[in-house]
């Protein structure tokens, strides 16, 4: 699985990606709900590390599809209220990004059983994982591995691969609000 940087390095892009066109940082506010939704399905882990073993409950059910779809359905319909194509908007961005926590965990290097994720529980109970991984593992097995050099390591090589991500967006997205704020300027003349 991804480390919680790797996540919200993730929760960034995508508000980077959803956010409208305009004023880049107008909804701000948001970015920590997006990183709350790709961090979300490791919240299982906290009954495991209060009981002691912080395995116990991980890579259960929350890592999977239709999880993610009742997680992110009570968040979004506050927004019905607006209308059924606010909650439905919203409620697509909170699936995607609870999702992307499943997509990156796929292409993580797992090194404890059960290997993978129950994507498709309760319908299917096998784990899946992909055959080809490019994020190595975290640690977890106690509070030491947690702040492990191995863990700094997989950290410094998920900023290596989304940090250059993230920024190329934003400048594409600050060059890009910038040309339509020119047009809108050239036209209002």
């Amino acid at each position: 699985m991804s480390s919680p940087v790797g996540h919200s390095l993730t929760g960034m892009i995508l508000y980077l990606i959803y956010n409208k066109w305009g004023s880049l940082w107008s909804n701000r506010n948001e970015i920590p709900l997006y990183i709350f939704f790709t961090v979300a399905p490791d919240l299982d882990l906290i009954p495991g590390l209060l009981g002691g073993d912080i395995y116990r409950y991980h890579h259960g059910p929350p890592h999977s599809i239709f999880f993610a779809l009742l997680f992110t359905l009570p968040f979004s319909l506050p927004r019905l209220k607006r209308g059924l194509k606010r909650f439905l908007s919203s409620w697509g961005i909170f699936f995607s990004l609870y999702c992307t926590h499943l997509l990156l965990d796929l292409f993580t290097i797992d090194r404890r059983p059960p290997y993978g994720s129950p994507l498709f529980w309760p319908i299917w109970d096998r784990y899946l994982s992909s055959p080809i991984t490019f994020l190595p593992p975290v640690y977890k097995e106690s509070w030491t591995a947690l702040v492990s050099l191995n863990n700094l390591y997989t950290m410094l090589i998920e900023v290596a691969i989304f940090l250059p991500l993230l920024l190329l967006i934003y400048w594409y997205r600050q060059s890009k609000g910038e040309r339509i704020q020119a047009t809108v300027r050239h036209y209002d003349k």
